[in-house]
């Protein structure tokens, strides 16, 4: 493959006899000839992982009007803790990237965007979530927070779901 592997030996175990009877050894293995063999892909494995990892993560992080950056800068598993129900977690993640039935129906639909009641704005889930006034008490009873990123990294998920469900917008995300 083009590689050059040298080892170098480094006198630091003179005169102790274990180190003195592996030295022998491998003197005496010098002379053996040079065998080819398979390494283990689980061996290599790990590193190629963290090289993809790492490619990746440098896309993640130059590619412009990246909109779910800002919530998760580093990427990998997201996992919400205290959370049993399939139906909350998938409603978590509808969140975590802004898209849901209710935000994002109208391009099925091919509907105009559509628009939050009390604020006449586009109705988005961090509207929903951080904004809106017509939320604002219930909100201040599940949490306070000024961004997606502090929702969703500091904020338990039952928190994050109950007030969905207080504000009876469960169901249509």
């Amino acid at each position: 493959m083009g590689k050059t592997i040298s080892f170098c030996w480094v006198p630091s175990h003179v005169g102790i006899k274990g180190n003195e009877k592996a030295d022998v050894a491998a003197r005496t293995a010098l002379s053996l000839p040079v065998v080819n063999f398979k390494i283990p892909y689980t061996d290599i494995k790990t590193k190629v992982k963290a090289h993809f990892v790492k490619l990746w993560q440098e896309h993640w992080n130059g590619v412009l009007f990246n909109k779910l950056k800002p919530i998760k800068p580093t990427l990998g598993f997201t996992k919400f803790t205290n959370i049993n129900r399939r139906r909350d977690e998938t409603v978590l993640h509808r969140l975590r990237i802004g898209h849901s039935y209710l935000t994002h129906s109208f391009l099925l639909k091919q509907n105009d965007h559509p628009e939050c009641t009390t604020c006449a704005c586009a109705l988005t889930v961090e509207h929903i979530l951080l904004h809106c006034p017509a939320f604002t008490a219930s909100r201040l009873k599940y949490f306070n927070v000024s961004s997606l990123f502090e929702l969703f990294n500091s904020v338990s998920a039952p928190n994050i779901v109950n007030f969905l469900k207080e504000i009876h917008l469960y169901s249509e995300i």
